[in-house]
């Protein structure tokens, strides 16, 4: 079974961005995002050893989300300032975004894949499930958004680089882990609870009156929400808290949020398979080193550039590795694979 990095790259070029913000290049533009993501893609290609890495990148909204639910991930009533100061923020992560995906990762021989309309975790999905079809994989997804953990299987990890004080090792989140890091028995289990809670990150309310305390006595009780259904007297035993669950608007809200959060609900558009097939398939240019180091320097990356000669042989090592796997998706006939993945199953 060969491994198989799948990168959240706009999750750890933003977080490395606000955590590093004073960091610039020499012309004075911000540059923590790109050289934190940079030092994270050198440790994990030394350290995990890789069959092939797959960098992803949002190209927007979903719309289909945003149709089920007209205020997914809208800002309710920023203030002026704060909304100025966003802006300026996400100007700056997508200026580092497109230098990573531009001029960084196609000397080191790495494929971007970023498709327009459609979110980064929905790409990984949709890869995930192509890959999966034409080889024996174990995945690695490098990320530390929670919404992955409902991937978790017998085949796949989550690792947040973010989660811990290592930087390069961070957290796996696996099925033997799962219980340890996460309070809960199954990825299943997770993805009750966020349809629960809701998720404010993506401006998605839960049920009313039920927050994380609440969803995790809930499924302590009952297992799942499908179980709480089914057993409404139990949870109104719990507690007026817990009416919202059993309230119509509650039932409404657990559909919605499961058909926005599921991933598995996904179905992917042509667009989308077309995008993904493309990158995952090649084609990629060959590995070149100075023209890296001098990107790297060019940049004021000097740490990455420091560290780029003791890297170079595990990232020569993953291209040639990566052409083998390329070829295999180039030869297993993928395209038979398309309807399924349309389905969305992984």
């Amino acid at each position: 079974m060969v491994k198989v990095l799948l990168i959240d790259g706009n999750y750890a070029v933003r977080r490395s961005h606000h955590a590093t913000p004073d960091l610039t290049s020499p012309q004075g533009h911000p540059m923590g995002g790109l050289f934190g993501f940079l030092l994270q893609l050198g440790g994990l290609v030394q350290n995990e050893s890789p069959e092939a890495v797959f960098v992803f990148w949002d190209g927007g909204i979903d719309p289909g989300r945003r149709a089920i639910f007209p205020g997914y991930k809208r800002r309710q009533k920023p203030d002026p300032r704060k909304e100025a100061e966003r802006r300026l923020h996400a100007e700056d992560v997508e200026r580092q975004i497109k230098i990573a995906a531009q001029e960084i990762l196609p000397p080191l021989g790495i494929p971007s894949v970023r498709v327009m309309g459609v979110e980064a975790d929905d790409a990984i999905h949709t890869a995930r499930g192509l890959i999966s079809r034409v080889a024996e994989v174990a995945f690695a997804i490098v990320s530390g958004d929670r919404d992955f953990w409902q991937l978790v299987d017998t085949t796949t990890v989550v690792l947040d680089l973010f989660r811990r004080d290592d930087f390069q090792t961070g957290t796996r989140v696996s099925l033997g882990s799962f219980k340890r890091v996460t309070g809960l028995r199954d990825p299943r289990q997770f993805l009750d609870l966020r349809t629960m809670t809701g998720d404010a990150s993506d401006s998605i309310p839960g049920v009313r009156g039920i927050g994380p305390v609440s969803a995790l006595k809930i499924l302590d009780q009952v297992g799942s929400i499908g179980q709480a259904l089914r057993h409404l007297d139990e949870v109104r035993a719990l507690g007026k808290r817990f009416a919202g669950l059993v309230s119509l608007e509650g039932q409404e809200r657990l559909a919605r949020n499961r058909v926005l959060m599921d991933l598995a609900l996904h179905s992917p558009s042509s667009e989308e398979i077309g995008g993904v097939k493309h990158a995952l398939r090649g084609p990629i240019q060959p590995l070149d080193g100075q023209e890296i180091s001098r990107v790297a320097i060019s940049l004021g990356a000097t740490q990455f550039a420091a560290n780029l000669e003791n890297w170079l042989g595990a990232f020569e090592d993953l291209f040639q590795r990566a052409r083998g796997l390329r070829e295999r998706l180039l030869n297993a006939g993928i395209s038979r694979s398309l309807a399924t993945a349309r389905r969305g199953v992984a």
